[in-house]
């Protein structure tokens, strides 16, 4: 420390006076580090060497702030990738459901005006009630199926099974000949009770 101080003294000598009446040679300015003095040497080599510690430690520093800038903006890429595919996930099943209730009101519409399920398809219409609209228009374009009346003992009218003519007294004897419950066998020959 006293070497540096005696080196600070020495640059600080004030440039000599014409006033004193002594002229002093003014200190020559060495021209290369080997001119020092050892102890300025040492003083020097030691400041170049901190300095030396010092831009080393600043560029890797900068080397740090700039990957994390980059580790940064990567991650920020990643989210917001991560984000657009949510987003498109989430629009897709928005979309998804719409159409689901879009179609689960045509069936009920159609199911409700007894629409043919080609009819059905074309129903068309943003709300409910524009829908039934619709069905209700279609519904009238359609001729009423006429009744057909089979001469066929095994069916009925439109084809469906006949109802049966049987007596009680009938259904109790089959009841007892096959061993059930005649309740039981009238509900399943469709006879009421």
């Amino acid at each position: 420390m006293a070497d540096v101080q005696e080196a600070d003294a020495i640059v600080a000598e004030p440039e000599p006076s014409q006033a004193d009446g002594e002229v002093r040679e003014p200190i020559s300015q060495p021209g290369t580090i080997e001119d020092l003095p050892d102890w300025a040497k040492q003083v020097v080599k030691d400041l170049r060497t901190e300095n030396a510690k010092h831009r080393t430690a600043n560029k890797a520093t900068e080397k740090a702030a700039a990957k994390a800038e980059e580790d940064q903006l990567i991650a920020k890429g990643k989210i917001q990738e991560a984000y657009d595919k949510a987003r498109g996930e989430l629009d897709a099943l928005q979309q998804s459901l719409i159409d689901s209730e879009k179609v689960n009101r045509k069936l009920v519409v159609g199911q409700r005006f007894k629409l043919p399920e080609a009819l059905v398809d074309v129903l068309h219409g943003d709300s409910l009630e524009d829908m039934e609209a619709h069905a209700e228009i279609l519904a009238a374009l359609i001729p009423p199926a006429p009744i057909s009346v089979s001469t066929d003992s095994t069916s009925g009218v439109n084809g469906s099974m006949p109802t049966p003519q049987m007596s009680d007294s009938e259904v109790n004897e089959m009841a007892v000949r096959l061993g059930v419950n005649p309740n039981h066998l009238k509900t399943s020959l469709g006879i009421e009770n």
